[in-house]
C-alpha cells in the first residue's frame, strides 16, 4: 500500500500501448479515499526516469485541478449553499415551480418558512453535508429546540419547513433516501380555545353595549360583532371595502384578506365567497361607511390603510374587561379576536349544518370545520334532555 505518498504512478496497459495512471488518497470524514486518473502519456521504456518525472509534473497538475472540482462539489453539498435561495420568493426554484404548475404558496408563506430555516435550521444543518444528513441527526435537532422550551407545535412547524426541502431533494434526486421520512413528530399539547357563552355575547352587542362596553367606538364595535356574528378572519374585516358591501342585497363579499407585510391578498382559501348580514348590522357598516365612504371601511387614515390588527385586538380585550372578563380570565380560558370565529363557527353548526356552515366560513375542508365546532351549552343541553326522555 502507498498509503501516506501524495501521488502513486502506475503504469497500465492500454489498447496494446502502457499509459501512465495515478492515483492520490485524501481524507474525508476520517477515511482515505483513492481516485486513479490517467495522466493522458505514455511511458517512454527508452528513458523511463525522465517519462516518469514528466508524467508526475503532469499528475500534480491533475491533482490539482481534481482537488478544486472535488472542493467545490463538497461546497455544494453542504445545507447551507443547497438552501442557500429556499423561500426567497424571485430566487426558489421550488416556489417558482409551484407558481408555474398553478399553485399559488403565498408571500407570507414563503417569508414564515424562510425565517424558520435562517433562525431554527441552518444554525444546526448548515455545515452539514445534505446528503449526511441522518434521522438521528433530525431528532437530536428537535430535542435541542425542546430544551429552548419551544412547545410541540412550534418544533413540528420547524420541521415541516425542514421536510419541504429535504422532500424536494429526493424528489429531484439530489438525495436518495428523505432522511426525514421516519422521523417522529413532536407531541402537541393543545390550547385551551374556549369561546363566549351567549350570554357574553349579549353583553357585547345588545341594547346599549355600544355606549357602555366600546364607549361609542362605531369602527372596533362593527369589526367584532362581523367576527361573532360573520365568523369573519381578522384580516378579511381589516380587507373590506367599500365596493364588497351590497345593503341592498345585505351581502358582504369577501374577496380579499389584509396582509401585515403585503397589503391586500387573496383569501387564506384562495377562493371570494359571499356572506349575508342582518338588517342590523347592515346599519351599523353604514355608519362606518358614512365615515370613510371610499376605499377601506375600517380605516383611519381617510380608507387609505386599514385598521391595525394590534388595535383591533387591544380593543377587543378592553371590551371584554368591561364585561367582567379581565386579563387573567381571558388568558386562562384562550379568548382572542380569532375566538370570535370559532364562536361564530359552532352556532352555525348548530342551526345551519356543516355545508352552509363552510360556505359562510369559508373553510375549505370538514376537518376544519370541525376543528373550529365547540360544544355548545345549547348543545349540551339537548344532549341532556335527550337523557332524560330516554331515562
Amino acid at each position: 500500500m502507498h498509503r501516506g505518498k501524495d501521488i502513486v504512478l502506475l503504469k497500465k496497459p492500454v489498447r496494446g500501448k502502457r499509459v501512465w495512471y495515478f492515483y492520490y488518497y485524501y481524507t474525508e470524514l476520517n477515511y482515505y479515499k483513492s481516485n486513479r486518473y490517467s495522466v493522458g502519456l505514455e511511458v517512454d521504456d527508452n528513458d523511463l526516469i525522465k517519462s516518469e518525472r514528466k508524467a508526475l509534473r503532469e499528475a500534480k497538475r491533475l491533482q490539482y485541478i481534481k482537488e478544486i472540482e472535488r472542493s467545490d462539489k463538497s461546497n455544494k453539498e453542504l445545507f447551507s449553499n443547497y438552501a442557500q435561495d429556499w423561500f426567497l420568493w424571485d430566487k426558489c426554484p421550488y416556489l417558482i415551480a409551484e407558481r408555474r404548475r398553478g399553485k399559488s404558496p403565498s408571500h407570507s408563506y414563503a417569508d414564515g418558512n424562510r425565517r424558520n430555516l435562517e433562525n431554527n435550521i441552518l444554525p444546526y444543518f448548515g455545515k452539514m453535508k445534505i446528503s449526511e444528513i441522518r434521522p438521528v441527526d433530525i431528532e437530536t435537532w428537535m430535542f435541542q429546540l425542546q430544551n429552548r422550551e419551544l412547545s410541540g407545535r412550534t418544533i413540528n412547524l420547524y420541521y415541516n419547513t425542514l421536510q419541504i426541502i429535504l422532500g424536494e431533494a429526493t424528489r429531484l434526486g439530489d438525495l436518495t433516501v428523505n432522511p426525514g421520512l421516519n422521523v417522529k413528530r413532536m407531541a402537541e399539547k393543545k390550547k385551551v380555545r374556549e369561546i363566549l357563552t351567549m350570554d357574553e355575547f349579549n353583553l357585547l352587542f345588545k341594547d346599549d353595549a355600544l355606549e357602555k362596553v366600546w364607549n361609542n367606538e362605531i369602527l372596533y364595535y362593527t369589526m367584532t360583532l362581523l367576527g361573532a356574528t360573520c365568523g369573519l378572519r381578522v384580516g378579511e374585516i381589516q380587507a373590506l371595502l367599500n365596493e364588497n358591501v351590497d345593503s341592498d342585497k345585505l351581502l358582504l363579499k369577501i374577496k380579499h384578506s389584509w396582509d401585515r407585510t403585503y397589503g391586500l391578498v387573496t383569501t387564506k382559501t384562495k377562493e371570494n365567497r359571499v356572506v349575508p348580514i342582518t338588517d342590523g348590522i347592515r346599519k351599523y357598516m353604514q355608519l362606518c361607511q358614512s365615515v370613510n365612504p371610499f376605499g377601506f371601511i375600517f380605516s383611519f387614515s381617510n380608507g387609505k390603510q386599514p385598521v391595525d390588527h394590534k388595535a383591533i385586538s387591544k380593543f377587543f380585550k378592553r371590551a371584554l374587561v368591561n364585561i367582567g372578563i379581565d386579563e387573567e380570565n381571558r388568558t386562562e380560558r384562550g379568548l382572542t379576536f380569532h375566538s370570535l370565529r370559532h364562536f361564530a363557527t359552532s352556532y352555525f353548526n348548530e342551526t345551519l349544518g356543516q355545508q352552509a356552515t363552510m360556505n359562510v366560513i369559508g373553510h375549505s375542508t370538514i376537518k376544519m370545520n370541525e376543528h373550529y365546532d365547540h360544544a355548545t351549552i345549547e348543545r349540551l343541553n339537548k344532549v341532556r334532555d335527550a337523557m332524560e326522555k330516554i331515562s
